[in-house]
């Protein structure tokens, strides 16, 4: 049961990275092109102009655009960071069962060596028991021969 929500887990997480990964890499562009480049700052300025927004506005949009790249950074951070403790723990949980199946093959062992020297002392009780009923009817064979 623990193996499965681990593996549960494991496959959430996994998904939540894969669809926040690609939408950080497209966001990481768009506020680098943003912040960096006095050409696109300067086509954009002209844009906006001709569009009536007021440079706060622009400031506002790049703000808001870097709070969200940094939002999807944190969460796949925090996707990566549970994920890697999912995996921690499903390891953890392959080394306790590798012990166990090493502790049961041990009693396993020592269970066949257990029966193989109780089928040989069975064995040699059951030689002697042979021995005496052989011995036991010479006796009375030779208790018969002299009593006639």
């Amino acid at each position: 049961m623990k193996n499965r929500n681990i593996a549960t887990t494991t496959a959430f997480l996994t998904a939540g990275i894969l669809v926040s990964a690609p939408l950080l890499a497209q966001a990481e562009p768009i506020v680098e092109d943003l912040e960096g480049s006095p050409a696109v700052l300067n086509d954009s300025e002209q844009q906006d102009a001709d569009k009536g927004i007021t440079e706060e506005e622009a400031a506002a949009a790049v703000e808001n655009a870097e709070a969200e790249v940094d939002e999807a950074q944190a969460n796949f951070d925090a996707a990566d960071q549970v994920a890697d403790e999912a995996i921690a723990d499903e390891e953890a949980a392959a080394a306790e069962l590798e012990e166990a199946n090493a502790r049961a093959d041990q009693t396993q062992a020592e269970a066949e060596k257990a029966l193989a020297e109780a089928q040989q002392a069975a064995n040699q009780a059951a030689e002697q028991a042979e021995a005496r009923r052989v011995e036991a009817n010479q006796a009375l064979a030779d208790a018969e021969q002299k009593a006639n």
